[in-house]
């Protein structure tokens, strides 16, 4: 505090002058030698204020659970560098490793994720414009494993109120008997760092200091709500934390109670369009978009660039770390909530939570993707169909049938040398086909035999595969496999696409199968 400053305060400024450095001593040493004039008192409070404020909010920040989400902020680009565009769907060309973290090959990718709310009060409008953001806090890592982690082995409620609980910082003891159970199974080794609540920490932080004060500054218990609303931002964030964990008290594991004090607006249209892209690093661009609200499927596009020949469709073998578990989508308002992930994406193809039916934008998404694939993945195709089979939406029926045409084309393709062989015509019999199948099966009789004829009329020079079964290259690339009956399994001539290799893959094959 300057001379300068207190001549500003015009009649105060004799006494100011004279109290303050007794002031400044007693609140940081804890002298009793206090004002005792009610007039000077007050004036002592106001400056014990000014001078502890600033201690108490650089503890706060130190130690919050989660950093507000301005702090993480990527840059955003005004123009996604390599053209247009043009995701792709092909799961030789993404892996996760052994934490658990994305891995992109160069390319365009539509990621569809769940989205979880990151403050415990606020708004949450459908359709806002996000950009992105580093996840950031001492609680951070706990939520991005959470992420990462839980879904689909519990609902996205349970996650929300864990993560919720985790962001408010209380200890494993304050949490409801579900998020307790959730967290023992998705983090069973982490239960020693929420030991202590960050509300606890910060309450003896602040009484700690109160005590020094002699009473100028109230112990935390006394604080009522328009006190810390006079301390700023961080005070208002503390107030919320007390009220979420009243409310968690109040309602336990009741997620449409406590998701009610989250005001969801449908009133804004969507607007995405406008979204632009965040700079990850020098090779990974990426944006959220989204028509809904936080428990609601979104979609993160992903652009990896190759930054020796800036060709965003070359997929190469090259696999880039992509940790879309530690983003946070920024809506740039303090009133709306920032919202973390979860991949609705495995190894396996995707993670079909119910919530992706109720949003056409993402099955149409995912579908355009699948389908504009240079190799389609047939299988995520057949899984996608038959969990959209109810979808009434216009564009999803639209790109199914389109897809089925696709595939039913595929079929024909992969079949034609048999058929131009001789070995299936007019009259084979075509078996039923399981709903979901990559496969299109036919049934003969003659057994092995029969088997060997067919294969024999099939031109091409005959090869014996690692495993032993005789196989045929043919020119485009087409594999014609002879596999024995093994296994009470009918003998079978199997046709493969191209590269493809003896043992099969996850896209489609023919398979004729012979009855004795």
């Amino acid at each position: 505090m300057t001379v300068s400053y207190l001549n500003r305060r015009g009649r105060h400024f004799n006494l100011i002058f004279h109290l303050f450095p007794t002031l400044l001593f007693a609140v940081f040493s804890g002298c009793s030698s206090l004002p005792t004039n009610s007039y000077a008192r007050n004036i002592a409070k106001r400056y014990a204020l000014e001078a502890v404020t600033p201690e108490l909010e650089k503890f706060y920040v130190a130690q919050a659970p989660i950093q507000p989400v301005s702090v993480g902020a990527f840059e955003v680009v005004p123009q996604l560098p390599g053209g247009a565009f043009k995701p792709s769907f092909q799961k030789s060309s993404f892996a996760y490793d052994s934490n658990g973290i994305l891995q992109l090959g160069y390319g365009d990718y539509i990621i569809p994720v769940m989205t979880y709310c990151m403050k415990v009060a606020g708004g949450s409008p459908s359709a806002i414009i996000y950009s992105l953001s580093r996840l950031q806090g001492t609680r951070a890592n706990l939520i991005k494993e959470l992420n990462q982690k839980a879904l689909p082995q519990f609902p996205p409620s349970e996650i929300q109120i864990l993560s919720w609980s985790l962001q408010a910082g209380l200890s494993y003891d304050d949490f409801t008997p579900q998020s307790g159970h959730v967290f023992d199974i998705v983090l069973p080794n982490r239960k020693d760092e929420i030991k202590d609540s960050f509300l606890k920490m910060f309450q003896d932080k602040w009484n700690q200091i109160s005590e020094k004060t002699n009473g100028l500054f109230p112990n935390f218990e006394e604080a009522s709500d328009d006190f810390l609303k006079g301390l700023g931002s961080f005070g208002n964030d503390i107030l919320i934390l007390k009220n979420f964990q009243k409310n968690l008290n109040q309602y336990g594991d009741d997620y449409p109670r406590l998701s009610a004090i989250i005001n969801i607006d449908d009133s804004i249209g969507p607007v995405q369009e406008t979204t632009g892209w965040s700079k990850i690093n020098d090779q990974v661009y990426a944006r959220f978009l989204t028509s809904g609200h936080f428990q609601d499927i979104g979609q993160i596009q992903i652009r990896i660039v190759d930054n020796q020949k800036r060709k965003p469709s070359t997929i190469s073998h090259v696999l880039l770390p992509v940790d879309i578990s530690s983003w946070l989508a920024d809506p740039n308002d303090f009133h709306i909530q920032p919202l973390s992930f979860s991949i609705i994406l495995s190894n396996e193809g995707l993670l079909l939570v119910p919530q992706i039916a109720d949003a056409p934008i993402i099955a149409v998404a995912l579908l355009s993707g699948i389908l504009a694939a240079q190799v389609i993945d047939w299988d995520s195709f057949n899984q996608l169909k038959n969990f959209l089979s109810d979808v009434k939406d216009f564009d999803v029926r639209n790109l199914i049938r389109n897809g089925d045409i696709a595939l039913n084309k595929a079929y024909d393709d992969l079949e034609k040398p048999a058929r131009d062989a001789g070995v299936i015509d007019k009259n084979t019999q075509k078996s039923k086909q399981n709903a979901g199948s990559s496969t299109r099966e036919y049934n003969k009789s003659g057994g092995a035999e029969q088997l060997e004829k067919d294969f024999d009329k099939i031109p091409g020079q005959v090869q014996v595969a690692q495993d032993g079964i005789p196989i045929k290259e043919l020119p485009d690339g087409k594999t014609v496999v002879k596999r024995p009956e093994k296994n009470q399994t009918l003998p079978t001539l199997e046709i493969q696409p191209a590269e493809t290799g003896v043992k099969g893959n996850d896209r489609i094959r023919i398979k004729v199968r012979y009855n004795p």
